[in-house]
């Protein structure tokens, strides 16, 4: 009866062997990822905010480091399928008889990985669709804010127009070849600074610390740190035990998915606050329309 039961597990650990890491190989893990990501800035403008090339730096790092080990592990892999099926069955065979209750344990983990994977992955995919969706609503708002709070300077804009029969497509009631009131440059000066006051008041609730695009990737960062890396790094679980087995060099062997979180966090962080302005449109000495 002891064979009979050891036979059946051979067989089927061994298919488990053979397609499982294939099957399952969704690269997750390499700790010290989410140090690099910078903290979020609360400056209202882009431009000269350090914050903008520390982000590029640190999704360049996190992405060379998800490379390396992607390459680690591609060697890791290649090696594990060359073993001919015979050799990985004797070796198989070896460890199973050695760790009667460990082949179980493993067996079980399969079935568990396989199951997770059916059940859950469905409803990762959907959470994903969700955050894509809130991010394209968090800065529609956000838009709509600056709009709403824009509105009086820009119908003030477009009355100083229309007094100088100005176009309303041009953006300056200046003449490049001269012949501007001085009054109306002045009423236009105006409108600019209120523009910049206008921005400046609807800043701290969107980019502020306690802000809308913060209070929004933190939870986007929470589902990802809680959720996403996890469920990744359990279907992925099996690999190393698999080339353990297998005498494979597992201490080399990493999956990626904090990695890939990281890379999803930072190029997230980088769409939202690309929608900051670039400066505003006066300086303590002039002003422009940009």
């Amino acid at each position: 009866m002891q064979k009979l039961w050891s036979r059946r597990l051979l067989a089927a650990a061994l298919g488990a062997f053979l397609f499982a890491p294939a099957a399952l190989s969704q690269p997750a893990a390499a700790s010290g990822a989410w140090a690099k990501v910078p903290a979020l800035t609360t400056t209202c403008f882009h431009e000269n905010d350090p914050f903008v090339a520390n982000l590029d730096k640190a999704l360049a790092a996190v992405n060379a480091g998800r490379d390396k080990q992607l390459a680690i592990n591609d060697k890791i892999e290649e090696e594990y399928k060359s073993i001919e099926p015979m050799e990985m069955a004797s070796r198989m065979q070896q460890w199973m008889m050695s760790n009667p209750q460990e082949a179980m344990k493993y067996m079980q983990g399969v079935q568990a990985v396989g199951d997770d994977f059916n059940a859950r992955m469905p409803e990762m995919n959907a959470a994903q669709l969700r955050f894509n969706t809130e991010e394209k609503d968090l800065l529609k708002r956000y838009q709509a804010a600056l709009d709403a709070a824009y509105a009086p300077f820009h119908a003030r804009h477009v009355a100083l127009k229309k007094k100088l029969d100005v176009p309303l497509e041009y953006p300056s009631v200046v003449s490049e070849s001269g012949g501007t009131p001085d009054w109306a440059a002045a009423e236009e000066q105006a409108v600019w600074r209120g523009l910049d006051t206008a921005y400046a008041g609807n800043c701290p609730q969107w980019w502020g610390a306690t802000g809308q695009a913060q209070a929004w990737l933190k939870t986007y960062r929470a589902w990802l740190t809680q959720e996403f890396i996890p469920f990744n790094q359990r279907i992925a679980s099996q690999n190393a035990q698999t080339y353990a087995i297998m005498s494979s060099p597992t201490a080399a062997w990493k999956d990626t998915a904090e990695f890939d979180g990281v890379i999803k966090y930072l190029e997230t962080v980088g769409r939202v606050y690309g929608n900051r302005r670039a400066k505003p449109r006066c300086s303590s000495q002039e002003c422009g329309y940009q």
